[in-house]
């Protein structure tokens, strides 16, 4: 939080009305954000609605969208990601009106946040890269750096770590050009644990290193507490606990009711009991829903997507673990050119339950594979 001082002083200029309007409502803005929105974000989006109402009543549109914004972002704070998104789209909807482009690109960034959240990469990734693409039309840097860092976040999630890399290291050289040291410090950490997770530790540990420098010039207690952390696991390799989990398949379906690609884990009944029947709302009568222990067990699932054709496979073929990750491997299955597949759609799924995990993330690492259907020549 903000301190008194510097909050007395933004009230005072609040209540001065005979200040001019915009400063006013920067104050006020200043209020929101910077005093209680990582803090207080319930009494954040109190302090915005005020910035909303004065701004609409000497009708300054601009801060009107930054109040919308800040109210998203409180409430995404507190987990209600259904009311960020639509805060964040009124927000959006006002700077597509200014023509504001950098306030297009950020909602939509802060869009594609709230997405990632959720699970959703694919939605998430579609706003990342709108707001790239504005962002660069717009001479916004910062945007940039921070797109490319996001967007990076998607494939080291999805186990993508080549990518990753590219994405952060894009990122990381703007953060270097413009000194934003607090941004370096953040990209090396995640560059060391992708090489964490790739078990490659003496890079894990130079970019720890590297991280952990950066934190300490800044003083950021909490960083250098989480990467002294990293520094530690990185160092003693040989102590991980690692190794494959067991797991049982629990449905496998070439048609379902799963139209898009998605990696999902299940932890409560209810999200499992709304995944069981969207999956099966293609049969009449639908099958009985499995029972899970969810204080045991969690189900994880792999969907396909949907094909105007047969012929198309997904499954999960291996789950690892380390002190971290959980490792996910799936395998994908097209068609050849010479196979013969029934022209009816398909959506290929997979689920599999597996014993609860805690504090581990989940990464899915996908191979492709392609049926050879060519007939052999006959032998002489």
């Amino acid at each position: 939080m903000a301190s008194a001082l510097n909050l007395d002083s933004l009230w005072g200029v609040w209540n001065d009305e005979t200040q001019p309007d915009t400063n006013r409502l920067k104050a006020m803005f200043n209020i929101s954000w910077y005093g209680y929105l990582f803090s207080q974000p319930d009494s954040a989006f109190y302090f915005a609605q005020m910035e909303y109402d004065f701004a609409e009543s000497v009708n300054n549109k601009k801060s009107m969208a930054s109040a919308l914004n800040t109210q998203g972002v409180s409430f995404a704070i507190r987990g209600d990601y259904a009311k960020a998104i639509d805060y964040h789209g009124r927000s959006l909807k006002i700077r597509e009106e200014l023509g504001d482009k950098k306030g297009i690109a950020g909602s939509l960034n802060n869009i594609g946040n709230i997405y990632f959240k959720q699970g959703n990469y694919v939605k998430s990734l579609v706003h990342y890269n709108k707001s790239l693409k504005i962002y660069e039309e717009a001479g916004g840097i910062n945007g940039i750096s921070s797109c490319y860092s996001n967007i990076g976040n998607i494939y080291k999630e999805q186990g993508n770590h080549k990518k990753a890399l590219d994405y952060y290291d894009k990122s990381l050289k703007i953060k270097q050009e413009i000194g934003d040291i607090n941004g370096m410090s953040n990209l090396f950490g995640s560059i060391g644990l992708i090489y964490y997770e790739q078990s490659n530790y003496v890079q894990a540990l130079e970019y720890h290193r590297k991280s952990l420098i950066l934190k300490e010039k800044i003083g950021n207690r909490r960083g250098m507490a989480m990467l002294y952390s990293n520094i530690l696991n990185a160092t003693n390799p040989k102590a991980l606990l690692c190794g494959s989990i067991d797991f049982s398949t629990i449905a496998k379906e070439f048609y379902s009711g799963t139209t898009i690609k998605e990696n999902l884990v299940v932890t409560t009944q209810k999200d499992w009991e709304e995944l069981w029947v969207k999956i099966y709302s293609i049969q009449v009568p639908q099958p009985k829903l499995p029972t899970v222990d969810f204080n045991k067990e969690v189900i994880i699932g792999v969907f396909g997507g949907e094909f105007s054709s047969g012929g198309y496979d997904i499954e999960i073929i291996e789950t690892k673990k380390t002190t971290r990750t959980i490792t996910i491997k799936v395998k994908t299955i097209s068609p050849g050119n010479r196979c013969g597949v029934t022209s009816a759609l398909s959506q290929p799924m997979h689920l599999v339950k597996i014993a609860i995990q805690k504090n581990k993330k989940f990464v899915f690492e996908e191979s492709n594979h392609i049926t050879n259907c060519a007939k052999k020549k006959p032998t002489p």
